[in-house]
């Protein structure tokens, strides 16, 4: 998110197709980088229908990705870095808390204390992320057994959620 941010702000096109290329490859399975990708020309979509017209080039891409266009709103509507990847954090988390809801069940009251304790984690990790440097190895996730569930995930007969 930040180098998006910082390459939005700069105009740097390079630095944006190389970043989003970046976000792209590391997706573990087809299924997370078309789900990605969908979500990216959603918001783009989204971003066009509400005047941001310079959001058309990237509702057309091939490989645009969530962190980019939400990026590219953060950075168009001036909200500062750190409270934009608060937040884009906030909703993954809040995304996979609602699935373990739905799931396990917890229930709505402990998924909003779930939610509540992660609150200092999600502060303290936006921080870490902010003082990477580009070459930082902790960019991409090593979870090879994840990435081998994700991939037999998605070709699974029956399933309660896309991934």
């Amino acid at each position: 998110m930040s180098r998006l941010y910082h390459a939005w702000d700069r105009g740097d096109e390079r630095a944006l197709q190389r970043w989003n290329q970046f976000l792209y490859a590391a997706r573990d399975s087809r299924e997370a980088r078309e789900t990605d990708h969908h979500l990216g020309i959603t918001l783009a979509r989204l971003l066009i229908q509400l005047g941001e017209q310079s959001a058309t080039a990237w509702h057309r891409h091939e490989e645009t990705t969530y962190a980019l266009a939400f990026s590219w709103a953060a950075r168009a509507w001036n909200i500062p870095l750190r409270l934009s990847i608060h937040a884009f954090l906030w909703q993954w988390c809040e995304n996979q808390v609602i699935a373990a809801v739905k799931l396990i069940p917890l229930g709505q009251t402990a998924g909003q204390k779930m939610l509540s304790a992660l609150q200092p984690v999600m502060t303290e990790t936006v921080g870490i992320a902010l003082r990477l440097p580009d070459r930082d190895r902790s960019l991409v996730t090593a979870a090879p057994g994840w990435a081998m569930l994700q991939v037999r995930h998605e070709d699974q007969c029956c399933r309660l959620f896309r991934s």
